[in-house]
């Protein structure tokens, strides 16, 4: 009778370490799930916030407008956020997972994809993606040098802004200074034309 309950439990000692394995996996799925979607958030609110326009501000206003006042505390309420994880986390989390969002663009590009690439196993697709970042660093460097001509003709104050275009004011007389520095610019332009095939 002994022998049975020691053979019952020991068969039934596996399945315990299974669902306890099965539930640590489902919890350290759903913790990568949230700190991947945190990530993204943070990576995506911080441009927008810092380079286009004040999206907090906005969605604040647009869809809960009587709590626009948390605006002026939002740096007291990050605070009190991240006061609140650590107390119920350890602090190796806390700065793992800080770290992890701090640097998340450098392990996208240096870690995440170049594996998605290897596990592909696909040299079609490894060559596409680098064909596609060596032509988004030549637009970019297209775009530096656009760019910097804008701001040095707008600086010359011999050219009026018109819509999306720049135009040369004619409406009076140059001076050798004003024509040196039209003419050099315009090389520059014909240099940069030539250099990046501009149209």
């Amino acid at each position: 009778m002994e022998n049975e309950i020691v053979k019952a439990v020991e068969a039934n000692k596996p399945q315990a370490t299974d669902q306890v394995s099965e539930k640590q996996n489902i919890g350290n799925r759903i913790g990568t799930t949230i700190k991947e979607i945190v990530t993204i958030l943070f990576w995506v609110y911080v441009p927008i916030k810092l380079f286009i326009f004040d999206i907090d501000q906005f969605l604040l206003i647009t869809f809960l407008p009587t709590f626009a006042w948390t605006l002026n505390f939002k740096f007291v309420i990050l605070i009190l956020i991240i006061a609140c994880l650590w107390v119920f986390t350890s602090s190796k989390q806390i700065f793992y997972w800080l770290s992890y969002i701090l640097f998340y663009p450098v392990i996208l590009f240096f870690w995440k994809i170049p594996f998605f690439i290897l596990k592909q196993k696909s040299w079609i697709l490894a060559l596409a993606i680098i064909n596609a970042i060596i032509s988004f660093l030549k637009s970019l460097r297209k775009e530096h040098k656009i760019e910097q001509l804008w701001k040095e003709a707008q600086s010359t104050g011999l050219f009026q802004l018109a819509g999306r275009e720049l135009k040369a004011l004619i409406n009076r007389k140059y001076n050798t200074t004003e024509i040196e520095t039209l003419i050099c610019w315009l090389e520059k332009l014909a240099i940069a034309i030539e250099k990046h095939e501009l149209k």
